[in-house]
């Protein structure tokens, strides 16, 4: 019976012998299958624990990764660590060890074989893809957990694993991350958004029908309109994560003419801009400024200004940005979306934040001159 091997002995044959195992699972696979694969239980004993490194861990989970995948049957003993392969998931950052959704990967067979679905979909449901019912309830802990299962199923897109995909969708994975985007932990909404971008970016390996009652438009657009909606996030690190992907997106036709808070979100954006501190403009912006009569910034400013429970420093922070805007487009918008009408309807004695604002503009005062 094999006996365990020193946590220290294992830890300095790891590393004295990685590029000789490496050689080993790849080019002499009998060696490999009755040398090497036994010790997969202490390789994945190693990676486990949390007082290693990350090369360390990195070696384990790779020849962990290549006798698995050696041949039909070390995939189906490979199978039996699935649980394993889980607990995996939430040692360290999911982006910093790819290994191990390719673990996750590497198990199902080459052939087709949906025998093993039923269970995946079960334990992913059961302890991926489940938010805790009591908001309450829920520790930072279970927070770090929650935003590292939307990292590690942005891993399963970002590498096209596929069987990996479609169950996790079976499972709930879109649901899930959807609703992490208004959980109360800033950190967790921005994982969300990272993972629907990731999801975005990657929708070509989604099923033909990836999602009960929607096709891939109907799922495309439903999700563009999710990350839309986190342009209004409090947390600037939300929103920005929310712009950045916009910016570089292709949004589906009609979106963004048709949501219902949009312009004042991009408003709101604008006035919370650090200008001074020089932060580049985000070019969504300018993108929506095109028509220079009818925009999305027109339309915000508006909604901004003439809104009587917008505080009114957002409205003064609005107001003292637009010079710090490079885009005329985009300043001529805040024009025509107000700022000189609440300017004039704000000027209640020389030393005021608006006519000092005027002095220091002259753009703005252009218009008023």
């Amino acid at each position: 019976m094999d006996r365990e091997l020193p946590f220290s002995l294992m830890c300095r044959c790891l590393f004295q012998a990685y590029e000789d195992l490496t050689t080993v699972t790849t080019n002499q696979e009998d060696l490999a299958y009755s040398v090497v694969f036994p010790r997969l239980a202490d390789l994945l004993a190693l990676a486990k624990r949390t007082n290693i490194g990350y090369t360390l861990r990195t070696y384990a989970l790779d020849i962990a990764w290549r006798v698995i995948g050696l041949n039909d049957t070390t995939r189906t003993i490979g199978r039996g660590h699935f649980q394993t392969f889980i607990d995996l998931l939430f040692i360290g950052k999911p982006e910093d060890y790819p290994d191990v959704p390719r673990l996750l990967e590497i198990v199902f067979p080459v052939e087709v074989d949906r025998s093993f679905d039923a269970k995946v979909v079960g334990l992913f449901k059961e302890q991926l893809y489940t938010i805790p019912s009591d908001p309450n309830a829920v520790t930072p802990d279970d927070y770090r957990k929650l935003s590292a299962t939307v990292e590690a199923t942005a891993m399963f897109y970002l590498f096209s694993h596929s069987n990996l995909i479609r169950l996790a969708t079976q499972a709930g994975c879109i649901e899930f991350i959807v609703a992490l985007t208004t959980v109360p932990d800033a950190a967790c909404r921005k994982s969300a958004v990272a993972g629907l971008a990731s999801y975005l970016n990657h929708i070509e390996y989604a099923d033909e029908d990836p999602y009960p009652g929607k096709d891939l438009d109907d799922l495309r657009r439903w999700l563009f309109t999710t990350i839309l909606d986190r342009f209004s996030d409090n947390n600037p690190t939300v929103s920005t994560a929310a712009l950045e992907f916009l910016e570089n997106a292709t949004i589906p036709a009609g979106i963004v003419e048709a949501h219902p808070t949009l312009a004042l979100d991009a408003a709101r954006f604008l006035a919370r801009w650090n200008a001074k501190g020089g932060d580049p403009i985000p070019s969504l912006f300018y993108t929506y400024t095109q028509d220079e009569d009818a925009n999305l910034v027109i339309d915000g400013a508006k909604r901004l200004y003439s809104d009587p429970d917008v505080d009114v420093d957002l409205k003064l922070g609005l107001l003292s940005n637009i010079s710090g805007v490079a885009y005329d487009s985009i300043r001529l918008s805040l024009i025509k979306g107000g700022s000189v009408e609440f300017v004039l309807s704000n000027i209640e004695e020389e030393n005021s934040f608006t006519s000092q604002i005027l002095v220091s503009d002259p753009f703005l005062r252009s218009f008023i001159d």
